[in-house]
């Protein structure tokens, strides 16, 4: 869930009901955890990201057929 309010930038409520109405949909019997509940637990998280530098840039490429990563090397050709 945290990860979808992340991506859509929504708030918790919305987020809950966006996953609500898409397991709806798709006919998932899953429960959507209460966004207050997830509040408290992401402000625990501490995620640290390493940042890693490369010489090179990096392309993401997403389409119907899935995700395709490439260097900066690959996309100039």
């Amino acid at each position: 869930m945290g990860t979808i309010q992340s991506l859509f930038h929504l708030a918790g409520r919305q987020t809950q009901g966006f996953l609500e109405s898409l397991f709806e949909l798709m006919g998932v019997n899953l429960s959507v955890p209460d966004h207050s509940t997830l509040s408290r637990r992401l402000g625990k998280l501490e995620v640290e990201l390493p940042i890693i530098k490369t010489g090179f840039s990096r392309h993401v490429v997403v389409d119907s057929t899935g995700v395709k990563a490439c260097t900066g090397k690959e996309s100039g050709k």
